[in-house]
């Protein structure tokens, strides 16, 4: 499918030498801040973070839809206009050797609704007491969805960015087709472009 925006997942085939279907493994520290806060900034971040992975070889540069990355992926997302603040971790492999790249949390304050909503198709998340539609924390004028299953992205809401954090895909990285072919000329692994209008995702407690 030719498709001129794409959202970004975690590639879990584990076909990539060091790209585990899971990661599994432990962190040093709880995170000290609200992924999902668009102003980032704030947050006075203390703690020197260590993950210490289960598995031999860790090689993967996009990890846990986009929050875990190599500083290779983090680069090609601020060369693409994103504000990144990196929140450094020290990424050890099940032998306690450090991964031959250097990882980060990566946050933005680059937050935008994307979606075409007369074209796209969705529904949207209800109260379960009032029965009246939930709005997104931070940015009250976008209702969250509770299913979608077309996703056709406006162009004109990107702004020009080349990825974002898309607020009305569940705050997942949306990308353009230049972006995709810049992951894909520096061979980053762990990622895998799904079409947007083929992305679909069901209600989080399903």
């Amino acid at each position: 499918m030719s498709s001129s925006h794409y959202v970004l997942e975690y590639d879990d085939t584990g076909k990539a030498h060091g790209c585990p279907p899971r990661l599994a493994g432990d962190l040093n520290h709880d995170w000290q801040w609200d992924p999902s806060d668009p102003n980032p900034d704030r947050f006075a971040i203390t703690a020197a973070y260590e993950y210490r992975a289960r598995h031999g070889v860790v090689d993967f540069d996009y990890g846990m839809e986009g929050w875990l990355v190599s500083a290779r992926f983090a680069q090609v997302c601020r060369a693409a206009g994103m504000a990144v603040r990196c929140i450094p971790v020290t990424m050890l492999q099940s032998d306690r050797q450090p991964a031959r790249k250097s990882y980060a949390f990566m946050l933005t304050s680059t937050w935008l609704p994307v979606l075409d909503m007369e074209r796209s198709e969705f529904t949207v998340e209800k109260d379960l007491a009032s029965g009246e539609p939930v709005f997104d924390r931070y940015f009250p004028q976008v209702p969250c969805l509770e299913t979608i299953t077309k996703a056709v992205v406006d162009a004109r809401r990107m702004k020009n960015f080349g990825v974002v954090r898309a607020v009305d895909v569940r705050g997942m990285l949306v990308c353009t087709a230049g972006f995709k072919r810049e992951c894909e000329r520096q061979r980053l692994l762990g990622v895998r472009f799904v079409p947007a209008e083929a992305f679909g995702c069901r209600p989080l407690s399903l």
